[in-house]
């Protein structure tokens, strides 16, 4: 990539992060209810929802259209393969974001639509249960969700192995990866918790991602790239 779009991409890079951190504080739900529960979420809190959704599609777009930006820091031999599978991975991981958005816009829309006759009918609830359970939608699912993550690690270890960016910056990723260990035990306590953990833990990434903007549009990189590009 030529240096003079580094910037753009950085720009959408540190945009997307910011929007997927925005749309998590928009959710009206919280982050370990059943899909039950987040079907009347959503019947409760529709504009909300859609909000959430929005951003969710948005922020996974804009990060995919930064990762130009993350690739332009392994231009050396030191990281350049870890660099850059974790940035193939994550492209996986980000698509899935953007399933999932408009999923949730599925189960919004459903819901509304039982909504109209007065009640959330229990076979509609039921019939949403039984297609998350469906295997085929469960590995995509997982596949998408741990892309999203193993990228990210990828993406860190390739940083420290490379030694472009301050040590910081791959910190904060991995910090973000360990808060997401945890988050699993916070969603069994007070929901305020939960939300704080997550919160916190985009907060982390969304730091990290900007480290990697600012690293990427430095001056001194602007050489490298068009030699590199050469």
């Amino acid at each position: 990539m030529r240096s003079e779009w580094v910037p753009f991409s950085a720009g959408a890079l540190v945009t997307g992060v910011m929007a997927i951190m925005l749309g998590q504080l928009l959710n009206p739900g919280g982050s370990g209810n059943s899909p039950t529960e987040q079907m009347i979420v959503a019947g409760k809190h529709p504009d909300q929802w859609l909000a959430m959704s929005v951003l969710f599609f948005g922020g996974a777009a804009a990060m995919v259209l930064g990762l130009p930006c993350v690739m332009s820091l392994f231009t050396g031999h030191r990281g350049r393969v870890v660099g850059m599978l974790g940035v193939m991975v994550f492209a996986v991981g980000c698509l899935g974001v953007a399933a999932i958005a408009a999923l949730m816009l599925m189960f919004r829309a459903l819901t509304l639509a039982s909504l109209e006759v007065g009640v959330l009918p229990d076979a509609d609830v039921m019939l949403v249960n039984m297609s998350l359970s469906d295997p085929g939608l469960t590995v995509m699912l997982g596949v998408w969700g741990y892309g999203f993550l193993l990228g990210i690690l990828l993406i860190a270890v390739g940083l420290l192995r490379a030694q472009v960016a301050p040590r910081w910056v791959p910190g904060l990723m991995l910090a973000f990866l360990a808060l997401q260990l945890g988050l699993p035990f916070l969603a069994e306590g007070a929901d305020t918790v939960a939300r704080m953990g997550s919160t916190t833990a985009l907060l982390l990434l969304t730091a990290g991602f900007t480290g990697i903007a600012t690293t990427a549009t430095h001056p001194s990189r602007g050489g490298l790239l068009d030699r590199a590009a050469a």
